[in-house]
């Protein structure tokens, strides 16, 4: 995909989600929002190590509201290395 294109998908797509405090908080709203905008796949992305509770908190999610989402959720690990970084470097974007 050629990056302009890319950039101008994000911009048409992208949303700050700011209102969870909490990894069950931050499914939610984003299976929510996903429903309200007709997706039908979601993908879950986070740390290899956090993601096992990513998924537990989607079944969370499921089991509470149902119909919340409908569509197929996935999960995929991301690359979390900062091998020859600082904090002061690192932005996290979920």
């Amino acid at each position: 995909v050629p990056l302009d294109r890319l950039e101008a998908l994000l911009r048409r797509t992208a949303e700050a989600e700011t209102v969870s405090m909490n990894t069950v908080e931050e499914v939610r709203e984003g299976l929510s929002r996903f429903a309200a905008k007709g997706c039908t796949r979601a993908v879950l992305v986070s740390s290899p190590t956090h993601l096992p509770r990513c998924l537990s908190c989607a079944c969370v999610v499921d089991e509470k509201e149902p119909d919340l989402f409908t569509g197929a959720v996935w999960a995929s690990p991301c690359d979390t290395s900062y091998h020859n970084f600082s904090a002061s470097d690192v932005v996290v974007v979920e």
